[in-house]
């Protein structure tokens, strides 16, 4: 069987497809709820579903930053690897 221009140039648009559909998946996506996860849990404005009792408060030192009420011990990298989990990563 002879494989024409034609097929040729449907082989060629396939294999430019999935290259773009793994660069997507394994690169773009990943940095991009790596992104999205720092800006979350290190920002003021967020409603973390996987954080819940923390609190935007001044620590003594005057910077501002989240609190936890004492009976959760998790710290921002739990929280951020939380978020990752949540989101499909890791």
């Amino acid at each position: 069987m002879k494989i024409t221009n034609r097929q040729n140039v449907y082989i060629a648009l396939a294999g430019l497809l999935m290259l773009i559909g793994w660069f997507y998946w394994f690169q773009w996506r990943p940095s991009e709820i790596r992104k999205n996860c720092f800006k979350e849990v290190y920002s003021e404005n967020t409603n973390l579903e996987w954080a819940k009792g923390k609190e935007w408060k001044p620590y003594k030192t005057g910077e501002w930053g989240w609190l936890f009420p004492y009976w959760e011990l998790e710290t921002y990298t739990d929280i951020y690897k939380g978020c990752l989990l949540y989101n499909g990563l890791k």
